[in-house]
C-alpha cells in the first residue's frame, strides 16, 4: 500500500480512544534478489508484455519518521524498530526458488508461459554471477551479520559477528563456535585477568611477523593481528600507515 505519509494518519484516525495500533512492512527493495528483478523487468521484451509495470515495491519510510508520525498524531508510548531477520540458504538456488514463490508471483502472473520461462533464465544467470554459491554474505540479500546474545543473571550481552574476504563464511563459523564457548568464569579466573589495552600506532618499518610478535597472545598471533586490522594478509598490512595492536 503507497503513500504511508498519509496511510498511517488516516489508519490512527480510525483508533477509538485508548486504541492500540500495530503494523508491520517488509523492507526489502535493496535486496539484489529484489533489484535483479526489477532492472530485468525494466527490459525488452519483459517491459512491454508487463506494461511498465515494474513491481519495485514503494521505498519504506525511514523507521524515526514513522515514530514522528506517531508522536504527531499522540501516540506517545510507541515501538518502532526495524529487525533483521536471517534466511541462511546453501546458494543462489535456494534464493532464487524462495523468490520465486513470493516477490516473482507479480511478474509471473503478467508474462505468458514462455516469456516467463526466458525471464526465469535470465534471472538466474544474473543472480547466480551476483552471488554465486557461497552461503551468506550481505551481497545474498540474507543476511551476512550473525547475532549473538548472552544472557547471564540479570544481565544481558548482545554483539554481532561480522566477516569480509575470501574466507568470511569459515570467519563467521570459528566466531559463532567460539561464542557457544562461553562460559561463566570462576572466581579465580575473573582474579587473574589482566586488563589488555588496543592501541592504534603509525606502522612504521617493522613488518607483519614483528608485529604479531608484539600481541600478548600464546598462539595464532599473526591470524589475531591481520583480522585485528581487517586484511588478509601480510602484503595488505604493510599498506597500513597505522595499525591496530593490542598489548597489556
Amino acid at each position: 500500500v503507497p503513500d504511508h505519509e498519509a496511510l498511517v494518519p488516516r489508519l490512527l484516525s480510525l483508533l477509538a480512544p485508548g486504541g492500540q495500533f500495530a503494523m508491520q512492512i517488509p523492507v526489502n527493495e535493496a535486496l539484489v534478489s529484489h533489484t535483479t528483478a526489477d532492472a530485468l523487468a525494466a527490459e525488452e521484451p519483459y517491459y512491454s508484455a508487463l506494461e511498465g509495470r515494474v513491481r519495485a515495491f514503494d521505498l519504506m519510510l525511514k523507521p524515526e519518521r514513522y515514530s514522528e508520525i506517531l508522536w504527531e498524531r499522540g501516540c506517545v508510548e510507541q515501538r518502532v524498530r526495524l529487525n533483521i531477520y536471517p534466511h541462511e540458504m546453501p546458494g543462489y538456488e535456494a534464493v532464487i526458488e524462495w523468490v520465486k514463490g513470493t516477490y516473482l508471483t507479480a511478474y509471473e502472473s503478467r508474462l505468458s508461459p514462455d516469456l516467463f520461462a526466458r525471464f526465469m533464465a535470465e534471472y538466474t544467470r544474473r543472480m547466480e554471477a551476483a552471488i554465486g554459491a557461497r552461503p551468506r554474505g550481505a551481497d545474498t540479500g540474507l543476511a551476512q551479520v550473525r547475532y549473538v546474545l548472552i544472557r547471564f543473571g540479570d544481565g544481558v550481552c548482545y554483539f554481532n559477528l561480522a566477516s569480509d574476504g575470501p574466507d568470511r563464511d569459515r570467519r563467521i563459523d570459528v566466531l559463532l563456535n567460539a561464542a557457544r564457548s562461553f562460559r561463566a568464569l570462576t572466581a579465580a579466573e575473573a582474579a587473574a585477568l589482566k586488563p589488555y589495552r588496543l592501541h592504534i600506532v603509525p606502522r612504521g618499518s617493522g613488518s607483519a611477523a614483528q608485529y604479531a610478535q608484539r600481541l600478548p597472545y600464546g598462539d595464532h598471533r599473526m591470524a589475531r593481528l591481520l583480522a585485528l586490522n581487517g586484511v588478509d594478509n601480510a602484503a595488505e598490512f604493510t599498506q597500513r600507515s597505522e595499525i591496530k595492536l593490542v598489548e597489556p
